[in-house]
């Protein structure tokens, strides 16, 4: 009785340090000091990896576009620039200092169309317009929504 309890215990404890270690996007982030927000204020980020609706794709299942990587790049001037798949966006990006908030607003497109993208380049830039958590940590740019439903993730360079 004791050793078929041990072994679901032990068997437990291994199912949760997997489901742990495979999901590294969900971390308690640090809040953003007024050092990384003069450091996001000129970044250049290509995506790595995007969760929509709890459902994780690497860049070519979102865009089904080869060797094209949609890219989000914030200026100093507060201006927020980037490609989704077929069109490009900007808009005016917000970080309220000492904390991991961001606001998006104003973001307008293009209207390209594109047969290839199985995702609507408008359901992505509403998903973008909806994040308001930010983390950056090394040169990966995290944005979230508070549900950690929907994540997108940047490989950050320099502009």
């Amino acid at each position: 009785m004791r050793l078929t309890a041990l072994c679901l215990l032990t068997t437990l404890l291994l199912v949760f340090a997997l489901v742990a270690a495979s999901d590294s996007l969900f971390h308690e982030a640090s809040p953003l000091t007024k050092r990384d927000i003069a450091r996001i204020h000129h970044v250049k980020g290509a995506l790595q990896e995007a969760r929509i609706n709890g459902v994780s794709k690497n860049v070519k299942d979102l865009c089904g576009i080869e060797n094209y990587t949609p890219y989000i790049k914030f200026l100093g001037t507060s201006t927020v620039k980037g490609s989704i798949c077929c069109n490009e966006f900007s808009g005016v990006y917000k970080i309220e200092p000492n904390t991991n908030i961001i606001r998006f607003e104003d973001l307008l497109m293009t209207s390209v169309g594109c047969i290839a993208a199985p995702q609507d380049d408008f359901d992505i830039l509403k998903v973008i317009q909806n994040f308001n958590r930010i983390e950056f940590k090394d040169s990966i740019i995290i944005l979230s929504s508070d549900s950690r439903v929907n994540i997108f993730q940047y490989q950050a360079q320099r502009n």
